[in-house]
């Protein structure tokens, strides 16, 4: 890789001779690597800005010769690589002095300078000195940080101390009730609902009629000095209690006496029917029978009247028979002969 800076950012321990070409003419770079001499006049260029030169077909941009060819100097850039240069942050406080091959490595981001400008590490985009850079990195919002309270979680420092320590359950918080203890995000809910002294509680008589209501430290003292109050209290409480009782006992009674009322009512009801159920079935048993004899007394006089109809007309083929057989005297007279 080149340098790409001007001689004159140079700083050489010996000067170098004024016939060496230390910059490319075209791109200014350092002619480190791949240095070119032309053969008009003798200029060093680097090897890509001679190449496009020649391919587009232009002249040298010194002498201006049309004509001329290019050939790879490595010994031009072994000396320039030989040469010995102080830091260019020199004045900025580093004392490295080498050769100027190893300028390029001293000075990079991967370098030792360290008054070479670098990039955070954790990439949180600021670039400084090497020198700051640890302090910096320390110190930096994007630092890897592992969790403090679960040990567990590890992300970047602004994400674990802003983020994530406002959700991690082993983080301790001040009780919401001011009780002055710090209880970890997971006990939290069940400390100021239950064992937190300073919990507003109401009295265990509230549902006798007690409207006492404060702290639960102060829930003791206040069943001490308060048990007249409640067993008066109580005793009204079950005394009305009683009272109810007795008074849907008796609207029970009623109830059950109406109902009762009304389960007679039924059974009548239900008795009536059953008797007028006996009833139409006793009339609905004389019907068959008789529609059963009705049936018998037509069925025989159809059978009857069918067995006449037979009979005569026997009868009549009969007498249609015996006409046939009788001879016609008529008939045989008028055959015989007469005499005369």
């Amino acid at each position: 890789k080149v340098i790409k800076m001007d001689a004159d950012d140079l700083l050489f321990l010996i000067p170098p001779p004024d016939y060496m070409h230390l910059n490319c003419p075209v791109c200014y770079e350092i002619l480190l690597r791949d240095p070119h001499l032309v053969s008009c006049c003798g200029q060093h260029y680097c090897g890509k800005c001679i190449t496009s030169l020649l391919e587009a077909g232009h002249s040298c941009p010194l002498c201006k010769s049309e004509v001329f060819q290019s050939i790879v100097d490595k010994n031009h850039g072994r000396a320039l690589s030989s040469l010995k240069v102080y830091c260019t942050r020199k004045e900025k406080g580093c004392t490295w002095e080498g050769e100027l091959g190893k300028l390029i490595r001293h000075t990079s981001a991967y370098g030792d300078c360290e008054y070479s400008l670098v990039p955070c590490t954790h990439q949180c985009g600021v670039i400084m000195v090497r020198s700051s850079l640890k302090t910096h990195e320390s110190i930096c919002l994007k630092r890897p940080t592992t969790c403090q309270y679960c040990n567990h979680y590890v992300s970047t420092y602004v994400e674990v101390t802003i983020t994530h320590y406002n959700q991690c359950p082993e983080v301790e918080l001040l009780c919401v009730n001011r009780c002055g203890k710090s209880i970890k995000r997971k006990n939290l809910s069940k400390h100021s609902s239950t064992t937190c002294p300073l919990k507003v509680v109401k009295c265990e008589y509230v549902h006798c009629g007690c409207r006492w209501t404060g702290r639960q430290k102060d829930s003791v003292n206040h069943m001490k000095t308060g048990s007249i109050d409640h067993s008066r209290i109580i005793t009204l409480y079950f005394t009305k209690q009683l009272q109810k009782q007795q008074e849907i006992s008796n609207s029970l009674s009623k109830e059950l006496k109406k109902q009762g009322d009304e389960i007679k009512l039924l059974k009548e009801t239900v008795k009536k029917h059953d008797q007028r159920i006996k009833s139409v079935s006793g009339e609905l048993s004389k019907s068959k029978k008789k529609l059963a004899q009705l049936t018998a007394q037509v069925s025989y006089k159809a059978s009857h009247n069918k067995l006449l109809m037979t009979s005569s007309h026997v009868s009549e083929n009969v007498h249609c028979d015996d006409e046939e057989q009788r001879p016609d005297t008529s008939l045989s007279s008028s055959l015989l002969p007469t005499f005369g």
